[in-house]
């Protein structure tokens, strides 16, 4: 999870603990992409408006310099449909406009784990 709110990355990793998923936070783009470099992950949940990288350009560098397939789920406070347009283009699987409803995060964890 990339997310520099604590708060949020306290809600949504407590859910995730709870729905046996393991978690690993960053508290922001560039250690997101630290992490990257060195572990496979299946999911990754960003925030779109990061210090340092945003979730944009994490999306964009994910696609364009891995060959991980990871599933994309980006969250964001200020939700318009440019920005999800922006964040599918780039290769986001998933967008979400937050405060996040926690059953729809768990809609789309059936449809990652179910692959």
């Amino acid at each position: 999870m990339a997310e520099d709110n604590a708060i949020s990355q306290h809600v949504v990793s407590t859910y995730l603990k709870q729905t046996g998923h393991h978690v690993d936070i960053a508290s922001n783009g560039h250690i997101a992409w630290k992490m990257l470099q060195t572990t496979q992950y299946d999911l990754l949940l960003t925030d779109i408006h990061m210090p340092e990288l945003s979730g944009l350009e994490l999306i964009e560098k994910i696609r364009m310099q891995t060959n991980q397939h990871i599933t994309i789920v980006v969250l964001s406070a200020y939700a318009t449909e440019n920005l999800r347009q922006q964040c599918l283009q780039a290769g986001a699987n998933i967008f979400f406009s937050k405060p996040l409803r926690l059953d729809k995060l768990k809609q789309a964890l059936s449809i990652v784990t179910s692959h």
